[in-house]
């Protein structure tokens, strides 16, 4: 069984997008129709572009974690926000994404944030 370029290359794309805008490239057969549709998403003026940075910006400082989520379940809902302001061309630190997670973690994960600090 032979796999061809266009089959890594979707399965690279496929792994590294999250899943919300998974769901809009699911349905296609080649990557220069996954590229043209996530540039259409991601090409837009100044003022747009602005505007969606400071959304995702709040909405990334407004995160805090709930009793039903877990670590790994919190920190991808962290991990899809930073993806979306850094595909935005706005850089955020890695020290800042993990003081983020240290600080919304609940109280019963103290002890472990202790250790690790």
């Amino acid at each position: 069984m032979e796999i061809t370029c266009n089959e890594k290359a979707m399965n690279a794309l496929f792994t590294s997008i999250c899943e919300s805008e998974l769901v809009r490239v699911m349905d296609c057969i080649y990557v220069k129709a996954i590229n043209d549709n996530m540039s259409g998403c991601y090409e837009c003026d100044n003022k747009l572009k602005k505007a969606k940075l400071q959304g995702f910006i709040m909405k990334f400082k407004s995160l805090t974690m709930h009793d039903y989520e877990d670590i790994a379940k919190y920190f991808l809902i962290v991990d899809e926000a930073v993806n979306t302001i850094r595909c935005l061309d706005e850089n955020i630190a890695k020290f800042v994404v993990v003081q983020k997670v240290f600080i919304s973690l609940l109280e019963r994960f103290n002890p472990k944030v202790s250790t690790i600090e």
